[in-house]
């Protein structure tokens, strides 16, 4: 059986010498992520043998991360490898639970060997689906205790598309359907299909469609999950499938007490109906599903809310006429007294200015009038003078 790694590249640098020189020579099936989000994800669809988280420094962040993978995904191994870190820091990373840490300066066959040891410890999946098989209440308490985290994985998200999708992937995984789909519940016994995943397919899809449906409009109705048995046709399926199933399986979400979506599961084995843990397991999901919706709506509306407050205002309304005709005359009036205040400053000054020539002038003629009397006495004294030594 082709084992199957699922890489968390953390801008590590080395993502092309993994695939090149590791994975693509030893014949693994490689998944890659990009965030720890997208990791989580694929770890639950997928299920991986594996998991190589590869980091450019080995930090407090890496091993963070290794936790959350561990909380999520308890029984999928990890290793580590990274470019840069220290020996403590890769001593703590294997205290915690990693399998193995490799630090530059490393090999192709390091890696290759780090992997290989990993894998020999872990039960290959064939292994575990007989178990599963064999031991049927094992594999139930397995899965719900995927549900917890399953639920958190889908309220972490905002999107509204992705909320949608990861919905109908969980319901699939957790009640092993051939395929899923999401309905919203409308008015006047209409739904709309949001997400759908048909048997063969990897993930679901996001759809937009209006349909009727008898059984989902009952289930509205009581509120209360409902278990069909086949053969029959969905009554959309000439849409959707095309084909019988045997089994059915709706499952509500309810939020403030009301029925707002439908899960709808369908497999087309008459020998695999839909157990009553699966319907348990489902209804845990619905909790976690409704609240990821509420929360998606909420998130979109605050979105819509702030591009329609940032258009408004960058284009402002105008006013109405008559408040911009008021405005308008109140500018002129504020000019003209302006130009009123600028005048009588001007005149004001003229006048000053006058008052200082004028001042100026009448204090040059009382200069004048005493020069002209000085000189007066002075020639007086000089005759006076002149009449005594004549004399």
């Amino acid at each position: 059986m082709v084992r199957k790694i699922l890489i968390l590249d953390d801008r590590s640098g080395s993502l092309g010498f993994f695939l090149d020189q590791v994975l693509e020579p030893g014949g693994y099936e490689t998944l890659v992520a990009k965030e720890r989000e997208e990791c989580l994800h694929k770890g639950l669809w997928e299920n991986p043998d594996l998991i190589i988280l590869a980091s450019q420094f080995l930090s407090a962040s890496t091993l963070a991360i290794h936790r959350t993978i561990q909380s999520r995904l308890p029984h999928i191994p990890v290793i580590i490898i990274a470019s840069y870190g220290s020996r403590e820091l890769a001593e703590e990373a294997l205290n915690q639970g990693v399998r193995s840490c490799i630090l530059k300066p490393f090999t192709a066959e390091d890696v290759k060997g780090a992997i290989e040891g990993t894998l020999k410890g872990a039960p290959e999946k064939e292994t575990l689906e007989e178990e599963e098989r064999i031991t049927p209440p094992r594999r139930v308490v397995r899965k719900a205790g995927y549900v917890h985290a399953i639920g958190k994985s889908i309220i972490s998200v905002l999107e509204m598309e992705k909320v949608l999708t990861r919905i109908v992937e969980a319901a699939i995984y957790l009640a092993a359907a051939d395929e899923g789909s999401l309905l919203l519940v409308g008015g006047e016994g209409r739904f709309e299909i949001r997400a759908a995943k048909a048997q063969g397919e990897r993930y679901a899809r996001p759809l937009q469609e209006v349909v009727e449906d008898r059984v989902a409009t009952q289930v509205v109705s009581t509120g209360k999950p409902e278990r069909q048995r086949g053969p029959r046709e969905h009554e959309w399926s000439e849409m959707k499938t095309g084909h019988l199933v045997e089994h059915l399986l709706y499952v509500p979400l309810v939020a403030r007490n009301e029925v707002i979506a439908l899960l709808c599961l369908s497999n087309r084995d008459a020998g695999r109906p839909f157990q009553e843990s699966d319907l348990e397991n489902l209804v845990a999901l619905a909790d976690y599903a409704a609240i990821a919706l509420e929360n998606a709506q909420l998130f979109e509306n605050l979105l819509q809310a702030y591009e329609d407050l940032k258009e408004r205002r960058e284009t402002p309304q105008q006013p109405p006429w008559g408040i911009e005709r008021r405005k308008g005359e109140r500018r002129v009036e504020e000019r003209r007294k302006g130009e009123r205040r600028v005048g009588e400053r001007r005149q004001e000054e003229r006048r000053a200015a006058e008052r200082r020539q004028g001042e100026g002038l009448e204090s040059l003629q009382v200069e004048h009038r005493k020069e002209e009397r000085r000189k007066g006495e002075r020639r007086q004294a000089e005759r006076r003078e002149e009449e005594r030594r004549k004399g």
